[in-house]
């Protein structure tokens, strides 16, 4: 599960640079718009951080 977080985590920071790199230099991937890389982004650091509180809930 720990594995699965970092690599959630780590996802979520490269869409969060691919977005800030097709605003900057206003070009389109794969013919998305950069807000689609963003709420990808939070998407997944959401889905990490509800799995960082289960784990939590867990071990109470």
């Amino acid at each position: 599960m720990h594995q699965l977080i970092l690599v959630l985590i780590i996802l979520a920071a490269v869409l969060f640079v691919i977005a800030a790199l097709t605003r900057v230099f206003k070009f389109q991937i794969m013919g998305h718009e950069p807000t689609i890389w963003w709420r990808g982004s939070v998407g997944l650091l959401a889905f990490s951080i509800a799995l960082i509180l289960w784990q939590i809930l867990q071990h109470l």
